[in-house]
């Protein structure tokens, strides 16, 4: 297997679900969830992710540009690099970075 990403560009899309275990790549446009997003990454440069819905990230999330606006909760994972966020909006934001478990365990 290798390595892909989901790319979302252009458009208005209301979806209730998204699951992938792969990357999503949102450039442009308006995404808007009405139960919950669930993938490995999330990659934002543009574009509006909305709705009712929840957003959980389990592998790497960064944020250089667009927005999220939900009014479910995100529960953000990152485990290698830096988490960027520019423009996060949720009822509850929950980030762990697994890099400072990692470190921490070597550590004790």
């Amino acid at each position: 297997g290798g390595s892909y990403q989901v790319t979302y560009d252009s458009g208005t899309t209301t979806l209730q679900n998204l699951n992938s275990s792969q990357t999503l790549l949102m450039t442009n446009g308006s995404l808007a969830i009405g139960t919950a997003i669930n993938t490995t990454g999330l990659l934002q440069s543009g574009g509006a992710i909305t709705g009712a819905g929840s957003l959980k990230v389990t592998n790497s999330f960064n944020q250089t540009g667009g927005s999220i606006n939900l009014t479910g909760a995100a529960s953000l994972i990152q485990s290698t690099g830096d988490m960027n966020i520019a423009d996060l909006k949720a009822s509850s934001v929950t980030l762990i970075s697994l890099i400072f478990y990692s470190r921490f365990l070597k550590a004790v």
